[in-house]
């Protein structure tokens, strides 16, 4: 009877116990939930095409479809295992193989293959704002998979593409880090070349990746070279690049030559160490017919330039085009060092490759 008395016992005692062990593993069962729910809440955010989207935040994977720019934002924000799929032409960018070297791509940016993306599986593709995707956003939105398109290298629309990212993958501090980089030394060449007078300008002669295509103000990459205190020569074209004629070239006389350049048409950036081929493309340039009467050319002011220094950093395209244009104006902007700052504090890398030619 006293055995019993004091099983009995045991067992009333061990009642609160195991109740609040069960309560105890519900309290913290709940709180992982709760914070299972909080770390990948959906949001609804506006896209640079003006859409409502509803995204995970985070998102765990993402299809980067915005060529260079959008990849190297996701790696500027620190994402590397979260990245499934690229556009083809990042997947050419030898250092973006260091951070995603497996990543397959899906196609070009501007007609990605729907299929190849859907087998990856991503909860949130990330694509240009410069072109539309009837069939695609048709197809990503059966499958409950947001697309949203951004561009990042429009500079009216960078620091709000950049904030509304950051909230997305809630990394907003990193957010405001990149914009204040853009904002210091993009003022810095600002301040000075806004106190030039129209006569004090250079005029400029902006080639694109072809021979003698021109960029108008119809194309993005004219931009720079009026933020860096410059007249393009062909400011008045009604088209996005004209194709012009060396004639033409000649007649508007350019104090300043910029030609840009990608891997794909000369070989340079990450990895590459010797300019010969950009050396080679400036002599062609200068030994062009007729040119050597132009300034420009005259003065030995012809620059080859890789456009994977503007990509999300204008202001280190930016740098070297106004040290190009304004030696006098900026003694002490080293636009190497600008480079190699952004390259450490944002991808933890060194500055290495050949970009520029000649070096300033």
């Amino acid at each position: 009877m006293k055995r019993r008395l004091n099983v009995s016992l045991v067992i009333v005692l061990a009642i609160p116990v195991v109740l609040a062990s069960c309560l105890l593993y519900s309290g913290r069962e709940k709180s992982n939930r709760e914070h299972a729910a909080f770390s990948t809440a959906a949001m609804i955010i506006t896209d640079s095409k003006g859409k409502q989207v509803t995204v995970p935040s985070p998102p765990q994977r993402i299809a980067g479809l915005g060529g260079a720019y959008g990849l190297e934002t996701l790696l500027a924000f620190g994402l590397k295992s979260e990245i499934v799929a690229m556009a083809d032409y990042a997947k050419m960018r030898e250092d973006f193989k260091l951070f995603v070297p497996d990543v397959p791509d899906v196609g070009r940016s501007s007609r990605p293959n729907i299929e190849q993306i859907l087998s990856v599986n991503p909860d949130m593709v990330l694509a240009y704002a410069l072109y539309s995707y009837p069939e695609m956003e048709q197809v990503l939105a059966a499958h409950n998979i947001a697309l949203v398109q951004m561009d990042f290298f429009v500079p009216d629309k960078y620091e709000r593409e950049v904030r509304t990212l950051g909230k997305i993958l809630q990394r907003e501090n990193r957010a405001e880090e990149l914009i204040a980089f853009e904002k210091e030394h993009l003022l810095y060449i600002a301040d000075r070349v806004n106190t030039l007078k129209p006569a004090e300008k250079v005029r400029v002669y902006l080639e694109s990746y072809q021979t003698y295509q021109a960029e108008s103000p119809r194309d993005p990459a004219h931009d720079p070279v009026l933020e860096c205190g410059g007249i393009n020569i062909f400011a008045d074209a009604s088209v996005k690049n004209p194709l012009v004629s060396a004639e033409a070239v000649v007649t508007r006389n350019p104090d300043v030559i910029i030609k840009n350049i990608t891997s794909q048409y000369c070989p340079s950036g990450y990895g590459v160490t010797d300019p010969a081929a950009l050396a080679a493309l400036r002599a062609e340039i200068m030994n062009r017919p007729g040119w050597q009467q132009i300034n420009a050319v005259k003065n030995g002011r012809v620059y080859i330039i890789s456009t994977d220094t503007r990509s999300i950093h204008p202001s280190i395209y930016n740098s070297y085009l106004a040290k190009w244009f304004y030696p006098e104006m900026f003694p002490d902007m080293k636009p190497a060092d600008n480079y190699r700052a952004w390259l450490r504090q944002f991808m933890g890398m060194d500055l290495q490759g050949v970009y520029v030619y000649p070096d300033s």
